[in-house]
């Protein structure tokens, strides 16, 4: 794509400009490759010609053919079509047509419409007349939000000063040249007739005021138009038709290879030269398919994963889980389906509603197979993609992904490019996960490190779309949230303390541990570390606070914890001054320090382990479990750490876009997190689902 280095932006994803516009080309053709030697002639005239990307196919195919080939006898007559440049001398008044039709589809909302036409002048000189279609102003390139411009080329390109907009407004002079760039369209050999009358092409005509009528018809591109050794634009993506109705069948029936994972675009791309009426949004598609034993908040967190995965390579994200026999003991159980996708509702930008792919030919243990196949021998080896053919006779690229796995294959393969800045595709990607204004995803493409992973928490999070409840399940949990004795509409905080032996299998958390209790016994500990922190340590902000003001009113504190029965002995060793009432305690452990408690109820998973659950208590658990998190996610100020499930997603849910600096285009701040506390540990969770 062209580029504008000098803006301090991705220019080409919010608007265009001269140097948008005028991108470089270049071509290699060897000349024992060429038919007959007027080839590199015409090749070396058509350099000082205006170009256009879509030039590089036939010419690539007359290479490969040995001889001329003419796109427009291959091609729809409503298709814009490049020509053969080893083989036809381009005229002088050629017009090259912008159009970002393809880009402005293909992402979750319609970001923008950049049109332009793009000649030479009598005196050799290039233009484009362009006009923009936004929902707000460029500030730094001074484009209104519907505008036309004149964009000027040559010698004002050569400044590079950022002020330097080479950019006017559209005279009478500019008119009468554009009049004839109108008029070469709608009777040149080198487009077919449907292209005259596209809708871009009688925009243009009615505002330079050329006087001959019409028909709409609809063409499409994406981006520019470029030129083949210097001379203009380039963005024409892809083509398609006008009519829906109007399918040719042999166009669209070949079949698609796999083509590899980051490629796959490239394959979309050429499938759209096909109409609107061919659905080709679950031709790529990442399949989810989590670990059917993995506690629920493992799931989401891995869900989180898999969400920014897809939308990064552009796939549709579809969630495949195991059969419920194999996730619980189905006798007598009458509930709710259990399994991740039945949890869960995925927003269709995201799912792009397509179903499970090739269900005829591939059931669940299909799919597992192909998948642990793919990863469990190399883990950090370059995605590839399974091929199946789906019930209507459309292929389907899809990267089978389970919770096991998709950690290190993210690390692997993903995180690196992801973090990669410059990057103009960031922008596009901010689009796919949810940015409803260019100023979001321009600031998007700007960010590193971890208040990237923030700002794209905040983007996933928005509206709460992506952890969405099916409508079964959130009934249940809103109705044990009301059985509850304390009412969450009045203020409180909430905190998450974890325990067990998974706190010393993180090397992290391990050494945390240990450093906590050698600190706290005044010698290095001789045996095992305790596996767990106390509650102490998680109110310690309390304790600080109540030093510097007394505040003699209760803290109103939601436990959420896998060891009830531990954090109550911890509570009841805080202070004598205590009372019960149901199942809240109350606490002053100083005159300027009161705490009102909840603890939340066992789980019957930590009741009974290693016992083979029952559907209706892994249902009984799950709907406590996503009514903690409720708990924890609205809380005041939310107390817990990263090494927890929960903390991690807690935290990524308190995550909400700064409107203000993201209309200042700072860097400061983008991303608001509601109060929290890190009880102990890393600071930071890293990207999320972490």
């Amino acid at each position: 794509h062209g580029e504008d280095p000098f803006k301090d932006s991705y220019v080409r994803l919010s608007a265009l400009n001269s140097n948008v516009l005028h991108a470089a080309q270049y071509i290699y053709y060897p000349q024992h490759l060429m038919p007959d030697p007027s080839s590199a002639e015409r090749l070396r005239m058509n350099t000082q010609k205006m170009t256009h990307t879509l030039d590089m196919y036939p010419t690539i195919q007359s290479i490969l053919h040995g001889g001329p080939y003419d796109y427009l006898q291959h091609a729809d007559q409503d298709c814009i079509t490049g020509i053969d440049l080893a083989s036809v001398v381009i005229p002088d008044d050629r017009v090259a047509i912008t159009w970002n039709l393809v880009s402005s589809q293909i992402v979750r909302k319609q970001p923008a419409e950049f049109w332009a036409l793009s000649t030479r002048d009598s005196d050799g000189k290039d233009w484009s007349l362009y006009h923009r279609l936004s929902r707000n102003r460029h500030p730094k390139l001074k484009q209104g939000a519907n505008n036309f411009y004149v964009l000027e080329y040559g010698d004002c390109t050569r400044d590079t000063n950022p002020k330097n907009l080479c950019m006017m407004n559209v005279n009478q002079e500019h008119k009468e040249l554009f009049r004839g760039a109108v008029q070469w369209i709608k009777h040149t050999p080198l487009l077919g007739e449907g292209v005259g009358k596209s809708k871009l092409v009688k925009f243009f005509a009615e505002e330079v005021g050329w006087k001959e009528a019409g028909e709409i018809a609809v063409v499409t591109t994406d981006d520019p138009a470029p030129n083949a050794m210097g001379a203009l634009p380039q963005q024409l993506e892809a083509v398609a038709t006008a009519d829906d109705s109007d399918l040719s069948d042999e166009r669209h029936q070949a079949g698609s290879k796999s083509k590899g994972f980051f490629s796959s675009l490239v394959q979309s791309f050429q499938d759209a030269i096909g109409t609107r009426s061919v659905d080709l949004s679950c031709d790529d598609i990442l399949l989810f398919m989590p670990n059917r034993l993995a506690p629920i908040a493992s799931q989401m967190n891995g869900y989180l994963r898999a969400a920014m995965m897809a939308t990064f390579a552009n796939k549709a994200l579809v969630v495949m889980d195991a059969p419920q026999e194999l996730i619980c003991n189905v006798d007598g159980y009458a509930g709710p389906p259990l399994g991740l996708p039945n949890i869960i509702k995925s927003p269709e930008w995201l799912t792009r509603e397509c179903a499970i792919p090739c269900q005829a030919s591939h059931s669940y243990v299909d799919w597992n197979g192909i998948r642990l196949n793919m990863h469990l021998n190399d883990l950090s080896s370059t995605p590839f993609e399974h091929v199946c053919m789906n019930e209507n006779g459309r292929e389907s690229r899809v990267f089978p992904i389970g919770g096991d796995e998709i950690h290190n294959f993210f690390e692997s393969n993903f995180k690196e490019q992801m973090l990669q800045r410059p990057s103009p595709s960031a922008y596009e990607w901010a689009l796919r996960l949810g940015a409803t204004e260019p100023q979001e995803a321009e600031l998007f493409a700007q960010l590193e490190g971890d208040t990237m992973w923030d700002y794209l928490g905040a983007l996933l999070m928005r509206n709460e779309e992506v952890l969405h409840l099916q409508s079964d399940v959130a009934k249940d949990v809103a109705k044990l949230m009301k059985s509850r004795e304390l009412d969450t509409r009045l203020p409180y905080d909430a905190i998450d303390v974890r325990r067990g032996d998974a706190i010393l299998d993180r090397a992290d958390a391990r050494n945390f541990a240990i450093n906590y209790w050698d600190a706290q016994q005044g010698k290095p500990e001789a045996k095992e570390p305790h596996n767990y922190i106390p509650l102490i340590h998680y109110l310690r902000h309390y304790y600080d606070r109540s030093e510097e003001k007394c505040i003699k009113d209760d803290n109103v504190v939601i436990i959420s914890t896998n060891a009830p029965g531990e954090v109550r002995k911890e509570i009841d060793a805080l202070s004598r001054r205590r009372w019960v009432d149901g199942d809240i305690v109350s606490v002053r452990p100083k005159r300027c320090l009161a705490f009102k408690f909840v603890i939340s109820t066992p789980r019957k998973r930590d009741v009974s382990p290693g016992k083979d659950e029952s559907c209706t208590d892994r249902y009984d658990d799950l709907v406590a479990d996503i009514a903690d998190f409720i708990t924890m996610q609205k809380a005041n100020t939310f107390v817990g750490e990263f090494h927890s499930d929960w903390g991690r997603l807690v935290r990524t849910s308190r995550l909400m876009l700064n409107k203000a600096a993201i209309e200042e285009g700072s860097h400061n701040n983008p991303v608001l997190l509601k109060d929290m506390n890190v009880a102990w540990g890393y600071l930071h969770p890293g990207p999320p689902g972490w």
